[in-house]
């Protein structure tokens, strides 16, 4: 945060600016937020400039009650279920089967525990959730998603985080289904390196959020509270235990496998759901999260940067549209080329982490790059859905319907980003001295 002050005082300082000016350095100083946020994260994980503190374990004691509870919609896997029958801990199991599919629910009858099922989808994941739950007294509850392979010693590891005022235990995860095809190969090593890297440094100094699955949640606290009935019922209830001072671990220790969408158009599915969900919860939970007086400064920063990171996509047409027009006199300035280079390596830092050749992590790099960065157009669309009417897609459930997108999307996509900072727009700040030392020469 002190260096983005320090560059943020120094351009204003030193650049007399009109208002469209202005504009176009604030949304500047925004990404730069960015930059610097994924650079910290990644050097000091290399580096470890500030050192992590470990969660420390306490003792358990007795044998506390626990309830597994597997969630699915039309997407039930057998080898994700029977992996939860192999756990080490006494537990109860319990299937919350939302499923339409005829066939599915036979198969789910068959699996010799009980069922639990409502006449409607209301409030989604977090209604079914809750439904459970009040039909259901444990001392503690975890959460599944159809896909989720747990470790056999899962509930034992993960009992002794409980002390104090911890609420929740996240547990790590890795993607188990990387060699499924070529995709999920190229995409799935991102979902590991993120959550080795991005995770940990939360124990510490930001705040650790409740990630959808693989999490023991404290029962008489969630009985209380309750998952707020919206798309991003998980962040929107680690929000609630915040403001009531309750905090969550993230265990590293603890690793759990979870799948990447196997095809492109899962892939979509899923980002549309993550679009609408940021949207809605900036709105209704947001505002009493930023005002609480039990949640630090840092908490709020850490929750809010990536929140804000997919909005952010309603403001690129615009600055856009105001760089084909207006060339601000800072462009050529080293600090804002320096902070321009800065954005634009940061987030691929955490691919010098991938043990592979570098012919491999190039090609990753590139993969990633192209796949995020065709998000474009549906991170813009489903933004302003959220705003009128979110819904909850589930990424392993078949489209009945033909995306008709599914190409023109991608093709979109990744031209209009390519026009956005910080991409060819980054690079044509970065050239800016150069062709004006070639045209002065000339």
């Amino acid at each position: 945060m002190a260096i983005w002050l320090i560059v943020a005082v120094y351009l204003f300082l030193k650049y007399p600016m009109k208002f469209e000016e202005l504009i176009i350095l604030a949304m500047l100083l925004v990404f730069w937020l960015y930059g610097i946020f994924n650079l910290m994260i990644n050097i000091n994980h290399i580096a470890k400039i500030f050192p992590l503190v470990p969660p420390v374990k306490g003792k358990n004691m007795g044998n506390p009650k626990v309830a597994v509870l597997y969630c699915t919609y039309n997407d039930f896997n057998k080898e994700a279920f029977n992996a939860l029958k192999n756990l080490n801990y006494p537990v109860d199991i319990y299937i919350l089967d939302d499923s339409t599919d005829p066939n599915i629910r036979k198969e789910i009858d068959r699996q010799g525990v009980p069922v639990i099922r409502r006449a409607n989808r209301k409030g989604w994941k977090a209604g079914a959730l809750n439904n459970a739950i009040s039909k259901i007294n444990a001392d503690y509850y975890v959460i599944v998603d159809s896909d989720e392979l747990l470790p056999k010693d899962f509930v034992e590891k993960t009992l002794p985080y409980f002390k104090d005022n911890v609420a929740f235990v996240q547990a790590n995860h890795i993607c188990y289904n990387k060699n499924q095809n070529l995709w999920t190969k190229l995409l799935g090593i991102g979902v590991d390196l993120h959550w080795s890297i991005y995770q940990p440094y939360r124990n510490t100094y930001g705040m650790v959020q409740i990630l959808g699955h693989g999490v023991m949640i404290k029962g008489d606290l969630l009985r209380k509270i309750g998952f707020p009935e919206i798309v991003a019922e998980d962040l929107a209830l680690t929000m609630e235990f915040s403001k009531r001072g309750y905090k969550g671990i993230f265990a590293q220790d603890v690793i759990c496998g979870e799948t990447f969408p196997p095809s492109f158009e899962a892939f979509r599915k899923r980002h549309k759901k993550w679009a609408q969900g940021t949207i809605e919860i900036l709105f209704k939970k947001v505002p009493s999260f930023l005002l609480s007086p039990k949640v630090t400064w840092y908490e709020k920063l850490d929750t809010l940067l990536p929140l804000l990171s997919l909005p952010l996509v309603l403001i690129f047409p615009i600055f856009i549209a105001l760089n084909l027009f207006i060339h601000p006199p800072f462009y050529s300035d080293p600090v804002v080329i320096l902070m321009t280079l800065i954005t634009l390596i940061s987030p691929l830092l955490m691919f010098l982490n991938y043990k592979a050749s570098w012919k491999e992590k190039i090609i990753t790099i590139v993969a990633n790059t192209l796949a995020y960065g065709s998000l474009f157009n549906i991170s813009l669309f489903y933004s302003f859905k959220g705003l009128i009417n979110p819904t909850f897609l589930v990424t392993g459930e078949k489209s009945k319907h033909k995306d008709i997108f599914l190409w023109f999307d991608p093709l979109a996509g990744i031209i209009l980003n390519a026009f956005s900072f910080p991409n060819l727009l980054g690079l044509y700040l970065l050239s800016v001295p150069i062709l004006n030392h070639v045209f002065k020469e000339r």
